[in-house]
């Protein structure tokens, strides 16, 4: 694979497509049609695009005639059309719908972001950055609207959910980590004063909580610069869980201690699902949290809870596939990680583990290929150090001082 392929347009289209193109299809939707779209309908079939554009250049490349490459290319995108728009309403239409169906997101996800690093290469550690500053830059911008013009809830959002949008940013984030005696991107602390903003403006108490402490013990600079930015983020997640928000979010945020509760309370009584999983229909406990429980009675809100309304990933996966689904994943993102060690993707893969214990992480295909895509790239940066680095250009590091070249 050519050295440069990482700093190649291919490599580093999915982040595109996470941190501009998807959020602002969203919105262009959101402002055409008067009402927020179906996040479940246009994020797999903007992935399902993506994988057909990277198909293309594979097809191609079996130095097959153009008329041939046309005709696999429009049998694909046929296929994939089909596959979208009949096969999964058939499915969601069965009576009962089949439970296993969500459950098929994260590893369709996962698979999709492996191909794509395999066959372009990931994205450089310049390119996390400067899509997560323009992610950043736009939930700002949509917080100052929601504010000053359109009168609606901080935290609502036409970019897409955003705990997913909060998990981009800090696997973007990562991408400035730098341990002593490694290289440090280009003007990484520029796009960190723009991705943290974006960050704040989700209101994520984890995602800010789980910035800082990666800022503070893998950050680039000096520990007397790390400690002021860790200081900021525990200001900024106090803010995040003290602040009035929507109603939604509060009961979200209510209901995510019943959640786990729940799913534990049920594992207990089966002890054998520890190994095999909760059957996937089965609706999980309802007495978790008693007081929890009248106060959604009181507002109207069905108490019943199934495995595919979890929101946090990790006791999802957990009660859908017992321990060993959890640790073969945890498992399989750990190979690049030990492969060539970093701070990278020792930032990225702890991020992974903390994030998923309130947001939906893999079952979101943003957040999903963008850390597959981290880990790719932070397991090559030390050989791909010249397609990741300017290295004729000074770089600035945090503390305003030029690192040497």
């Amino acid at each position: 694979m050519s050295r440069e392929f990482p700093r190649s347009i291919p490599a580093s289209a999915p982040l595109v497509l996470a941190c501009a193109i998807l959020p602002l299809t969203l919105a262009g939707i959101q402002a055409v049609l008067g009402r927020a779209p179906r996040l479940w309908a246009v994020e797999p079939a903007a992935w399902f695009a993506l994988a057909w554009l990277g198909a293309l250049p594979v097809l191609r490349g079996a130095r097959r005639s153009a008329a041939r490459t046309i005709g696999a290319a429009l049998v694909l995108g046929l296929g994939a059309v089909a596959l979208f728009l009949y096969a999964g309403p058939a499915l969601r239409a069965l009576s009962p719908s089949p439970a296993w169906l969500p459950e098929l997101a994260p590893p369709a996800f996962l698979l999709l972001a492996w191909l794509w690093a395999s066959t372009f290469g990931p994205p450089s550690r310049r390119a996390f950055l400067a899509w997560g500053g323009v992610l950043g830059l736009l939930r700002c911008l949509e917080l100052g609207l929601n504010l000053a013009v359109l009168d609606r809830p901080p935290l609502a959002s036409v970019l897409g959910c955003p705990d997913s949008l909060a998990c981009v940013l800090v696997f973007c984030l990562c991408a400035a980590l730098s341990a002593r005696g490694e290289d440090r991107p280009g003007r990484a602390g520029l796009w960190l004063f723009a991705i943290l903003p974006g960050l704040a403006a989700c209101f994520s108490a984890l995602a800010l909580f789980t910035a800082g402490w990666c800022l503070l013990f893998f950050g680039p600079g000096r520990p007397r610069l790390r400690i002021p930015l860790f200081v900021l983020c525990l200001i900024l997640t106090a803010g995040a869980l003290i602040l009035p928000l929507d109603q939604h979010t509060v009961l979200t945020r209510l209901e995510q201690s019943r959640q786990w509760l729940a799913v534990f309370q049920a594992l207990g009584e089966s002890p054998g699902a520890w190994l095999a999983g909760l059957p996937l229909d089965r609706a999980l406990p309802q007495d978790a949290s008693p007081d929890l429980l009248s106060l959604l009675q009181a507002i109207g809100r069905a108490p019943a809870m199934r495995l595919s309304e979890l929101h946090a990933f990790w006791p999802r996966v957990i009660a859908s596939w017992g321990l060993p689904g959890p640790l073969l994943l945890l498992v399989l993102l750990a190979v690049p990680v030990l492969r060539r060690p970093t701070a990278f993707g020792a930032g990225a893969y702890a991020a992974c583990l903390s994030l998923g214990l309130t947001t939906p992480l893999f079952h979101s295909g943003n957040a999903a290929v963008v850390l597959v895509l981290a880990l790719a790239s932070a397991s090559r940066v030390d050989s791909r150090a010249a397609a990741d680095y300017d290295s004729n250009a000074p770089l600035v590091a945090l503390d305003g001082r030029n690192a040497p070249e």
